[in-house]
């Protein structure tokens, strides 16, 4: 009896296996994870023309050490259509901008649609600075797959599993990856996973989880899901993708101006200088959740500062900023950031860049309104009595930013005006 229940047992387990592995897609016919990484960037390099839509959901929880402090969750459509070597088009749509590049090869066009406002472009004329970088971004998702099998240190078969895109569903091998270093959208110590569709060997889906320790210690953990909505491949695209036709009443801009565009001439003549004058007192919480009140602040010097991620002179401002907070802090120096975007794109871009000072969330743009900021970056040094020593409109270097904080009272040792008298007095 035994011996006939053990071959009964035997049967069942054989049949599970034989049912297994006779699934399509499954180990006798799947390839090495490394192998199928180094085919998707075969495929993504060989690419001449492709339509591709898709949708980006980032979500970003900060933790501390008994409790989430805060969330977030922002998300963004794309378009990506190119013709090699030189039609493009590239549509992008978050809650803080809607962006549009097109070329034909002669010429490109960049278009803020809600602003009314584009840009003509000569040749390779490079992108103007307040596009730059979430056109890069844009891109980067393609380019990003061209490279896997050489960014990735280990690569793991889990499953396989279907995705469906645009109707159609396509059988997907997952695959998850370690990285030995950071690469486009991806940070040290991230998992990210990827459905391929096996029969183009083409990612239809991503999941990308990251753990990052923020600048009070918390951390922020943060879930960016891709999905790929539609997917032409090689067929001809239609002319009238590469075409721009600007939308009724749209104005040609030699410069961006973002801040400007809706403003009536009178209201951007009256963009202010608050040199001398009380700072506006506000509150408004960090990135981290944590409150902030400027008049708390009294008897330091502060920094504050206007800034944004598509600003590209902000951007190339900021590490200014950052060296002089990391000079400075603790020693007479606050220096804070304001932005009005979605804090989860703020948040992603303070995790890229490293940066350590607060900045403060205006999603509602009071304090924008209040100092009638017009265009960015804008700095304000505010002395510890709580007026303000300098107010800058547009970058400054390094140097003229140290030299307002020295105006303002603070010491070259980094202590304020009073902390030095002091100290000196209690040596004698």
């Amino acid at each position: 009896m035994k011996t006939r229940d053990s071959l009964a047992r035997a049967a069942v387990v054989a049949a599970v296996a034989l049912f297994i592995l006779s699934r399509p897609g499954f180990a006798q016919d799947q390839p090495e994870p490394q192998i199928l990484l180094e085919r998707v960037g075969e495929t993504y390099r060989n690419l001449k023309s492709y339509r591709f839509e898709l949708s980006i959901v980032t979500e970003s929880r900060d933790k501390g050490a008994q409790k989430v402090e805060s969330e977030s969750r922002s998300e963004e459509r794309v378009l990506l259509a190119a013709c090699k070597p030189n039609l493009l088009r590239i549509e992008l749509k978050n809650p803080t901008l809607s962006l549009t590049k097109v070329s034909d090869g002669e010429s490109s066009w960049v278009s803020f649609p809600a602003l009314g406002q584009y840009m003509r472009k000569e040749g390779g004329a490079a992108d103007p600075e307040v596009a730059a970088v979430w056109l890069k971004r844009a891109t980067s998702l393609v380019a990003d797959y061209e490279s896997l099998a050489q960014r990735a240190r280990q690569a793991h078969f889990l499953r396989v599993e279907a995705v469906k895109v645009g109707g159609r569903r396509a059988n997907c091998q997952v695959v998850e990856i370690e990285y030995a270093s950071g690469g486009a959208a991806i940070t040290p110590g991230s998992r990210r996973t990827l459905w391929i569709d096996r029969a183009r060997n083409l990612v239809l889906k991503e999941i990308t989880y990251s753990k990052t320790r923020t600048a009070f210690g918390n951390f922020t953990e943060t879930k960016r899901t891709v999905k790929f909505t539609a997917v032409d491949l090689g067929g001809p695209l239609s002319d009238s993708i590469f075409a721009f036709t600007p939308q009724e009443g749209a104005r040609k801009v030699v410069e961006f101006n973002l801040l400007d565009s809706a403003r009536p001439t009178a209201v951007r003549a009256a963009r202010a200088d608050f040199t001398g004058r009380e700072a506006v007192d506000f509150t408004l919480t960090d990135m981290d959740g944590r409150t902030v009140t400027l008049r708390d602040l009294r008897g330091q010097v502060v920094l504050l500062n206007f800034w944004a991620t598509w600003c590209g002179p902000c951007v190339r401002e900021l590490p200014s900023i950052e060296r002089l907070h990391r000079e400075f802090k603790g020693r007479g120096l606050v220096a804070l950031g304001l932005n009005t975007e979605e804090p989860a794109v703020a948040r992603e871009f303070i995790k890229r860049g490293g940066y350590t000072f607060a900045t403060l969330v205006d999603e509602q743009r009071a304090m924008t309104r209040a100092y009638r900021v017009s265009a960015i970056p804008q700095t304000l040094i505010i002395d510890k009595d709580g007026k303000v020593a300098a107010h800058f409109i547009g970058m400054r270097s390094e140097n003229d930013l140290r030299a307002a904080l020295q105006k303002a009272g603070l010491g070259a040792n980094g202590m304020t005006l009073d902390h030095t008298l002091k100290s000196a007095a209690d040596h004698f």
